[in-house]
């Protein structure tokens, strides 16, 4: 589990005017935060047709998926608003349970600290812009602004092409700029 590469123990002074310490983890400030924004006493999984007080390894091994993301989301802002420099670990962890979720198929990933599950929709999205972005790092400035300047057009011919079986169907899409600079599309018949 990710979390315990990021736990750390520390000293929290709770009464500022008082010198008594407590010695914590971040992991115990997590379930103290996340119990405080559930509105619960303690951390509980339903077995056996019961609901029994649990530890935080036995909720997230045994309790509901969504514990475990809820759990993973708040591990995430508290790691990165402990202390001054601690964001880079908390974005390290975010790349970790994202790489862990990736190697088990899962269609969840963190983002700034919360979940979101990804969809054919947004993997197409990501895809592309990873696409021309190394476009853009080889060099093919060109054809990514071919791309960019053309491709809404060459979407919207070809859905309304006819089909490649009847009379005078387009073959080859030809896109040209006339004399003027204006973007036009020449369409060959077969």
């Amino acid at each position: 589990m990710p979390m315990c590469q990021y736990n750390e123990s520390y000293y929290n002074q709770p009464d500022p005017t008082d010198n008594w310490n407590v010695q914590t983890t971040i992991l115990d400030d997590s379930e103290r935060e996340l119990l405080r924004l559930l509105g619960f006493d303690r951390l509980t999984i339903f077995i056996d047709d019961k609901n029994k007080g649990t530890d935080l390894e036995s909720l997230f091994k045994l309790g509901y998926s969504s514990n475990a993301l809820d759990l993973l989301e708040q591990f995430f802002f508290t790691l990165a608003s402990h202390a001054p420099g601690y964001k880079t670990k908390a974005w390290e962890f975010q790349q970790k349970v994202n790489e862990s979720m990736a190697d088990f198929e899962c269609p969840w990933r963190l983002s700034d600290g919360l979940f979101f599950k990804v969809e054919a929709e947004f993997l197409h999205r990501e895809l592309v812009q990873k696409g021309e972005d190394q476009l853009r790092q080889q060099g093919f400035s060109g054809l990514l602004s071919w791309r960019r300047l053309w491709y809404p057009q060459i979407a919207d011919a070809t859905r309304t092409a006819t089909s490649p079986c009847s009379a005078g169907s387009v073959s080859t899409l030809q896109m040209t700029r006339s004399s003027s600079g204006k973007r036009s599309a020449v369409r060959s018949a077969r």
